[in-house]
């Protein structure tokens, strides 16, 4: 199987299965709570759900995975006049000049997949006219 072979080949792979599984609960809480609403459940709860795992995908992205898997790392300071603050990025800080090809891919395979994921999820809210559920 071509994920599993991918996974295998990655060097941090309990990072690159969390890096994943992190980009896809959120839309599976979303998709299933579209179909359960129909049977009570509430959409406050999927919503703060939803909202919960977008943080936690968010934060293991920035802080995790895009260190470990392609070396990314960013934050932000302020500036000693506190009125401002810069944005610093770095690549590669652990010292390694080349990325893992099967990292590298998970990463960003995954990173672009989920807002196009949920770009299609809007429109197809939009056009079951839907709108509370377009909040997400």
């Amino acid at each position: 199987m071509l994920f599993e072979e991918t996974f295998r080949a990655s060097s941090h792979p309990i990072v690159a299965v969390v890096h994943v599984l992190l980009k896809l609960s959120p839309l599976f809480i979303y998709i299933m709570g579209t179909i359960l609403n129909y049977t009570g459940v509430g959409f406050v709860l999927i919503f703060v759900i939803s909202v919960l795992l977008l943080a936690a995908d968010f934060w293991w992205t920035k802080n995790v995975s895009g260190r470990r898997l392609v070396g990314l790392r960013w934050w932000t300071t302020t500036r000693e006049d506190g009125m401002g603050t810069d944005w610093l990025f770095e690549s590669r800080v652990d010292g390694k000049s080349e990325v893992n090809a099967a990292d590298s891919r998970i990463f960003w395979t995954s990173l672009n997949a989920a807002p196009l994921s949920w770009s299609v999820l809007f429109f197809m809210g939009l056009v079951r006219l839907r709108f509370q559920w377009l909040l997400m």
